[in-house]
């Protein structure tokens, strides 16, 4: 049993439609059945919004000529300045959340936990939370480390984003990462494991990580956050669509807004 209508907690990332521009993806997820948006703001990555370039009320306004609310920002490959001023972007126009990467484990550990404390209070003073992704490579990978570092972080603001692909690039698996996160999971990812993953830079065929195809079961992901009383978004992003021509990705996420409401019915 849901906590609310699990067809009310579903967003689409802008990375889907990676080769078009904000315009673009915003007016294409409005054809979609989801009514929230995760906007990319990733350096290096994808850069739809980036705020030394963007003004708040101009994005703002796209999303409701779109008639889409934001319920992100996804700020991978940012820290320091680059990650407060995405969440104080995400605060001008109303998303509640920012997605980033935790301090990769080259960064001495207490210096990263101090330094995500911060960010947690800086999160606090406006409103948002951060959610780092469970990420190979980084202090928050292995369900030890995991549960560890958001103990020393000990900030309500800081959170943690389930992200099933690495999951299985650190060889564990979502059940432990959400017990090792336990209440602290802010943001879910919709994302599955090809079999032709061969690594972090190598995720194989979109197609493959769209929910309904690959190896991650939705259906146990979603049962085993709702046992947790989880109340937050679930987003539809996986990479591989950047040569996508906008109809397959609309059939696509249909597909796998299908499934997932089925699985977890």
């Amino acid at each position: 049993m849901f906590a609310f209508d699990l067809s009310n907690r579903f967003a689409g990332a802008t990375l889907l439609f990676r080769s078009l521009s904000l315009d673009g993806a915003l007016q294409a997820l409005a054809k979609t059945d989801l009514h929230y948006v995760d906007l990319w703001a990733s350096p290096g990555m994808l850069e739809h919004v980036d705020p030394a370039r963007d003004a708040a009320a101009d994005v703002k306004a796209k999303l409701a000529d779109a008639n889409l609310r934001p319920s992100s920002i996804s700020a991978y490959a940012t820290f320091g300045n680059e990650l407060v001023a995405r969440l104080e972007f995400a605060a001008a126009i109303g998303a509640p959340t920012v997605i980033a990467t935790a301090p990769v484990r080259e960064y001495e550990r207490r210096e990263a936990s101090d330094d995500v404390r911060a960010l947690g209070r800086a999160a606090q003073d406006l409103g948002v939370t951060l959610a780092l992704a469970n990420q190979v490579g980084t202090w928050l990978d292995e369900p030890e480390e995991i549960a560890s570092f958001l103990d020393d972080v000990g900030h309500p603001r800081v959170q943690l984003s389930l992200t099933p692909p690495h999951a299985r690039l650190a060889s564990t698996t979502l059940r432990a990462v959400i017990n090792a996160a336990e209440d602290r999971v802010g943001h879910a990812c919709l994302w599955s494991v090809g079999t032709s993953m061969l690594g972090p830079d190598d995720l194989g065929p979109g197609d493959e990580q769209a929910p309904g195809n690959g190896t991650v079961d939705f259906g146990a992901l979603t049962g085993l956050l709702e046992e947790r009383n989880y109340f937050g978004m679930y987003t539809f992003v996986w990479d591989g669509t950047a040569d996508w021509p906008e109809d397959r990705a609309l059939s696509t996420i249909a597909a796998a807004r299908a499934h997932v409401l089925a699985v977890a019915a």
